[in-house]
Formats: structure tokens, sequence, C-alpha cells
């Protein structure tokens, strides 16, 4: 069954980004930091020019001043203003800095690994998305958002019929399944909190 077939390694590397993200911003933690940047600045990904219909004509709910990134310049910037004068932690943000560029040269045209696309899903609101996968390969989602609302994530085949879903009480949602052809499949993110959140969609 497809909710137990193990997460390709491109997968578990952005499920530990969201970990140690979410973990870092709410305990003001470098090093967690640090490491989410490390990990997600050295995974092959690639980004998708997948648009999101949302459903919604609302702007995006309450205002807010915080969230969760999940971009490794950002995250590295913040593991700095943690860190202060604590120069261990600044030697291993600059080293950190330099294995991501030396990591972003050697890969850059790459094929293969998940793609990703960032947006933001509006208070109340589902984003969806039609995204083709390949007949009788594995077939992967995940999802990262920016910590402040619960998202679900529900994947359809093209006929409206529920193949996979993930309605985890967090924005970090991961769904598999193993498509019968090559088909389109829509994707749904669904905001079930008062304000917008900034998400990362990946595909493998």
């Amino acid at each position: 069954m497809y909710e137990k077939h193990k997460p390709s390694t491109e997968m578990q590397s952005l499920q530990t980004v969201a970990s140690l993200a979410q973990y870092g911003y709410r305990h003001n933690s470098p090093t967690a930091l640090i490491e989410a940047a490390r990990i997600l600045g050295t995974t092959q990904c690639q980004d998708a020019d997948y648009n999101a219909v949302s459903d919604s004509s609302v702007e995006g709910g309450a205002e807010k001043e915080t969230g969760i990134s999940y971009d490794p310049e950002q995250l590295l910037l913040n593991a700095k203003e943690i860190a202060g004068n604590d120069e261990e932690l600044l030697a291993l943000i600059k080293r950190t800095e330099t294995e991501i560029k030396d990591f972003a040269k050697e890969s850059r045209g790459a094929f293969g690994g998940p793609r990703t696309s960032k947006t933001r899903v509006n208070a109340y609101a589902t984003d969806v998305y039609t995204i083709r996968f390949w007949g009788d390969e594995f077939a992967e989602v995940a999802l990262m958002g920016d910590g402040d609302t619960d998202l679900d994530l529900y994947i359809y085949d093209e006929n409206g019929n529920l193949v996979a879903k993930d309605l985890s009480s967090t924005d970090a949602c991961y769904c598999c399944w193993f498509p019968s052809r090559t088909a389109v499949y829509i994707i749904k993110v669904k905001n079930l909190g008062g304000v917008y959140n900034r998400y990362h969609l990946a595909t493998n």
C-alpha cells in the first residue's frame, strides 16, 4: 500500500527541513536553522511552474508578522540574528553558506529530483494544482507550510477519485501513490486557518 512506502531520499530531506525549521523558529535555535538551510541548499530541487488556482477571493485573512522560511539564505540570516556574537556559530554559518554555493555550482542545470513550487494559500482557501505523473512509477507530493496554520493535502485522479490524503494537524504533509497509467492528477492544498500560509509544494 502507498501509505507504507518509504519516502524517497529527497522527500525525507524536505520533511527533515520542515521539522528543523519549525523547531528553530519556535525555540530560537540557530543550529536547527543552520542545518535546515544546509539540507535544503544541498538537496537537488528544481523550481516548478506549477500554478495554483484558488477557490477564494479573500486577500489573505488576518495579517501576521512572523512565519517559517524555507529559503536557505533567509534561514541563515535568521540564524545569524539569533547567534549574535557567537564566533563558533558564525563560523558554522559561513561554512554552510560556502557548502550551499559549491553545491549550486555543481548541480546547476541537472535533471531529476523533486520539483518545488513556492506560493501562499489564503485564509480558509484551497489551492488546486493539475500535475501529470508517470504511470507505474512511485509518485510523491510533499507540503511544507510556514507554521502558522493547519494545511491539509488531497490527491485526486482525473475522474475525481481520492487516491491519497494527509489530514494531520500540522502544515507539513506527505502523500504517495502508484499511478496505474500516465495521467493528470489534481492536488489540493486546503488552509484551515484564519491567516494566509506561505508554503512549498514538492513533487518527485
